[in-house]
């Protein structure tokens, strides 16, 4: 007597984000689905059209058509792992690259096409995807939130410059993707705004330039200094939320000084726009 045993693949745990039709990157609500600092792990597009995904550090899935939440192989793109590249035939279509920016617009299906048939880069993960004229969703798994990898450990490289005629080594910023305060695009950035940033989840100098211009117009900050006009934590609540991003709300601004960076739950400086070590 035989005892045949099938094992059946276990779900992996998806959170559904909400279901969008928009086009527009700037519209954190409508215009793109997608959690900025978290990898998108599934997709599903409307329209019975083909679409696959690339699994980092792996190979493209099978193209598939269905637009379902449902535990099928032919219900939505993906197996739970960590999303880098898409293809989707019929349509227009974008992927914004986590701590990057979005990817140049994409008309055709064709992966072997790296330039003009998929959007993203391998070994890059995504964390939101555009496709224009068809209704589609991403899903993610909290637990592969790496925006923590924004983050260096402190390392100075014994280069000096100087600040208000004070010398001070150059340490970094803490944040990989962000440089110091005064350097960036040549804008005028204070270092509470920054990282009332930090805080709502941004991580590179796009986003921060994006929330500069957002923040001015909603006259949160002074329009020459950027100077904070309402609560730290108020504005990175704020700041996640426009941006759709992780609010850190075990983090802390150090205010003791003039001088203001980010620690974490345990005390440690984790973000200073003037270089990790300067108060």
């Amino acid at each position: 007597m035989f005892l045949l045993i099938f094992f059946l693949p276990l779900a992996t745990s998806i959170q559904w984000l909400q279901e969008v039709s928009g086009y527009n990157e700037k519209d954190s609500i409508k215009g793109y689905s997608g959690k900025f600092g978290v990898p998108i792990t599934a997709i599903r597009i409307d329209g019975n059209l083909p679409y696959r995904v690339h699994i980092k550090d792996s190979n493209w899935l099978p193209p598939v058509t269905g637009n379902s939440q449902n535990i099928s192989q032919k219900d939505y793109a993906g197996n739970g792992k960590i999303i880098d590249c898409i293809s989707v035939k019929g349509a227009k279509y974008k992927v914004h690259i986590l701590n990057g920016d979005w990817t140049p617009e994409i008309s055709k299906y064709n992966i072997y096409d790296i330039d003009f048939g998929i959007a993203g880069i391998y070994g890059k993960p995504i964390d939101a995807i555009m496709i224009n004229g068809r209704k589609y969703q991403v899903g993610i798994n909290e637990n592969n939130n790496i925006n923590d990898d924004f983050y260096n450990d402190i390392n100075c490289n014994e280069v000096y410059y100087k600040c208000d005629n004070q010398e001070f080594i150059k340490c970094g910023t803490g944040l990989k993707n962000v440089d110091y305060q005064w350097n960036i695009e040549g804008m005028q950035f204070a270092c509470t705004f920054l990282s009332c940033c930090v805080i709502g989840g941004l991580g590179n100098m796009t986003q921060f330039i994006e929330a500069r211009d957002w923040a001015l117009q909603e006259k949160y900050i002074d329009d020459v200094t950027t100077h904070v006009n309402i609560d730290y934590l108020k504005l990175a609540k704020l700041i996640s939320e426009k941006f759709n991003t992780t609010f850190h709300d075990k983090w802390t601004i150090y205010d003791e000084s003039f001088h203001h960076f980010v620690r974490n739950e345990n005390g440690t400086e984790i973000f200073n726009a003037a270089g990790l070590g300067v108060e």
